[in-house]
């Protein structure tokens, strides 16, 4: 979810909901491994859900609605040689975000 408010700088060709599961995949191993309050089958029993909802989430993509509400739209930064800075502020993208990539 906050991924989707706070834009798509982070990202250029993973989704967001990609983005989250490999993120929570990483935490719940961390936790598990280092947290001793943690049991072996609550982070293996965490990462089966988090799998089950990848392979849910692959299930639905075949469906426009969900693939809509999941994955990040390509945002125009340049048109030719114009800077398309509306765009750039709606995905919050600076100038000097975007010079390196010209490069």
């Amino acid at each position: 979810m906050y991924t989707r408010l706070f834009g798509k700088r982070s990202f250029s060709k993973i989704s967001s909901f990609d983005f989250a599961m490999t993120v929570e995949v990483g935490s719940i191993t961390a936790t598990t491994i280092l947290s001793e309050s943690v049991s072996f089958i609550e982070g293996a029993l965490g990462l089966l859900m988090i799998y089950t909802l990848q392979l849910l989430a692959a299930y639905f993509r075949r469906y426009h609605w969900f693939r809509n509400l999941i994955n990040n739209q390509p945002t125009l930064l340049m048109e030719g040689q114009l800077i398309l800075r509306g765009n750039m502020k709606a995905v919050r993208v600076t100038e000097g975000d975007l010079r390196p990539k010209l490069r």
